[in-house]
């Protein structure tokens, strides 16, 4: 009878939600103890679709699809009886590197920008620039306060290649960063005996960040394909006739990774402004 009054003390006390279960030898103790001071990193799959990483991906999509649509708009304008008069090779190459001259400036001012205001705060400025650039490429119109369409383009695409020249240091930071492993105070004893397999977890984490890495900029492809594509189905659907719609398109497409960034960025502080306001059992989201 006393045995199975403890047997049940024991099963209610550990089925109690209120309490810790009891470790039932030494050994169980010690991996629990383990698990609890050391936190595993995340796998690749969490790092993946990891709010930074998306942003990083989707953001250099975006770049790579901004740069490379010049390439097809400008073919199109020379058809056009409205431009190709003012269209000369100057022009043309004016318009086609004003991007370049926009991401050199970029790439500088990109990496400390992230430094001074935060990657992501960062990141959402110079996506911006793409926004507004891109919005102000396609509303450009020939002698429209006195400059071609091509002048006001040059002049749009050099601000669209300052967010872009600015995506590629914020996005390798955000990219590598989401990899981290958050530290815990260990003992020397500890560190020692954990010495080599530390050093075989820090080998996997920078292979897991060269993999970030690649995928990351893996999407410049991914972009450079998808211009072409674009502007077949833009073609097809409002007809040869109407190539002045199609450009214009195709440049407010490239506006629309950075809205969408921009608007998952404003959710995500909405979300933290009203976690601050209600009681800390509603999640406030957040990440972005």
């Amino acid at each position: 009878m006393e045995g199975a009054t403890t047997n049940q003390f024991q099963q209610t006390f550990l089925n109690n939600d209120f309490l810790p279960p009891l470790p039932t030898t030494a050994a169980a103790a010690a991996d629990q103890e383990q698990q609890q001071s050391s936190p595993s990193s995340p796998s690749l799959y969490q790092s993946l679709t990891s709010p930074e990483q998306i942003t990083a991906l989707i953001s250099n999509f975006s770049t790579s699809y901004n740069v490379v649509s010049i390439s097809i708009i400008l073919p199109i304008l020379s058809t056009s009886s409205l431009y190709n008069s003012s269209l000369t090779d100057t022009t043309s190459s004016i318009v086609a590197s004003s991007l370049i001259a926009g991401m050199i400036i970029g790439q500088f001012i990109g990496g400390a920008m992230g430094n001074l205001i935060g990657r992501k705060q960062g990141m959402m400025l110079v996506m911006f620039l793409q926004v507004i650039g891109s919005v102000g490429s396609a509303s450009s119109y020939d002698r429209f306060g006195g400059w071609s369409v091509f002048e006001q383009l040059a002049i749009w695409r050099f601000l669209v290649g300052i967010g872009c020249g600015g995506v590629y240091p914020l996005a390798a930071l955000l990219s590598s960063e989401a990899m981290m492993i958050p530290l815990t105070s260990q003992s020397s004893g500890q560190q020692q005996e954990q010495g080599g397999e530390g050093m075989e977890d820090e080998a996997e984490l920078q292979l897991r960040k060269l993999k970030m890495l690649a995928a990351t900029f893996s999407t410049q492809g991914i972009g450079f394909v998808t211009v072409p594509i674009v502007a077949l189905g833009l073609v097809i659907i409002c007809g040869e006739g109407r190539l002045d719609i199609v450009w214009r398109m195709m440049l407010l497409v490239g506006a629309l990774p950075g809205i969408v960034l921009m608007f998952f960025r404003w959710k995500a502080m909405s979300a933290m402004h009203v976690s601050a306001t209600v009681p800390r059992d509603i999640d406030g989201g957040g990440g972005w």
